[in-house]
């Protein structure tokens, strides 16, 4: 072979290595996804995407709807007497309903990182039913100071879930498809105020001595029987993690497309390269984002704070 020939065979190379499609190097860390195509990647990510939107957000988003309306169902009860019947102080009442905070606050941290650890398709529905099994008790109530004590339960149990909800749903969705998610099952929180009114009108002005029971126990114990029905549904449709979640959920190759996801969402960092929970926490304590993230959030809350008082309060004035 001459050396014009060589020359001539060089350039080939290289100009058919110039034309050659860019291989991202992330796909090294999931070999069942380096021999597919552009195309068949992307049908496999509309694929992992599609299921996280028919099964896993419609459930959360119930199940977030039927916890806003555990939590804010003693507001309409009180319209039909639950606080008579309890002989319960406003003073009592009061407390009762900031008793539920309370434990909300106490559990969210402590929980969530215990959940992180776990399978979220058992814990998310176990916390479900047991904030639900508080709600079915609250009936049989005959006193004030038990009032107070489902209210603090109902608060410990519901703690962790929102932001072990957008834990989960970061941890599946990238950075781009993560706000609308979140703003979908969001929406469960007003929309439950629009059910809640209707619940009550139904319940309360027609059920009142079925049963030997009053208006406002037929009203929280059916919320915390279709609550207990929307939970026990969670077992099918949330998934674990996407490093964990079975085959029953995804694939082999969707697996391997959810997790490569997030790889190039972080930027090629994957979260066991970041070291242990508690070091997460302690990144997240030292990021002044977080600390502003909660100035904002906790502002919202208190400006919705009315939806737990604003039923008993026009009545009074009528």
């Amino acid at each position: 072979m001459t050396s014009k020939d060589i020359e001539s065979k060089t350039a080939l190379e290289l100009e058919d290595l110039k034309d050659a499609p860019h291989r991202d190097p992330l796909l090294e860390l999931f070999p069942i996804l380096q021999d597919k195509t552009p195309e068949e990647l992307e049908k496999l990510n509309r694929s992992v995407v599609r299921k996280l939107d028919w099964y896993f957000l419609p459930c959360i988003t119930m199940i977030l709807l039927m916890s806003y309306l555990d939590r804010i169902n003693v507001s309409n009860a009180r319209l039909a007497g639950m606080q008579s019947d309890l002989h319960m102080s406003d003073t009592v009442w009061s407390a009762g309903i900031s008793l539920f905070y309370v434990g909300y606050i106490i559990s969210q941290v402590p929980a969530n990182v215990f959940i992180a650890k776990g399978k979220p398709s058992i814990l998310f529905p176990c916390i479900a039913l047991v904030w639900s099994a508080v709600t079915i008790c609250m009936p049989a109530l005959t006193s004030g100071w038990g009032f107070c004590l489902c209210r603090f339960l109902v608060g410990v149990a519901e703690g962790p879930f929102v932001p072990a909800v957008s834990l989960l749903t970061s941890s599946w969705y990238t950075k781009q498809e993560s706000p609308l998610r979140m703003g979908i099952w969001h929406a469960g929180n007003i929309i439950s105020n629009v059910f809640s009114g209707l619940l009550a009108a139904a319940i309360l002005t027609n059920m009142d001595g079925i049963a030997k029971l009053r208006a406002w126990q037929w009203f929280i114990l059916l919320e915390g029987i279709v609550s207990i029905i929307v939970a026990v549904t969670g077992f099918w449709f949330i998934p674990n993690f996407p490093n964990n979640t079975g085959r029953r959920w995804f694939t082999e190759e969707e697996a391997a497309m959810a997790e490569y996801r997030q790889v190039v969402s972080a930027g090629g960092t994957r979260e066991d390269d970041e070291g242990d929970y508690w070091g997460g926490v302690l990144l997240a304590v030292k990021d002044p984002f977080t600390w502003g993230f909660a100035a904002i959030h906790f502002s919202l809350i208190i400006a919705q704070s009315f939806k737990d008082f604003f039923p008993s309060v026009s009545p009074s004035h009528a």
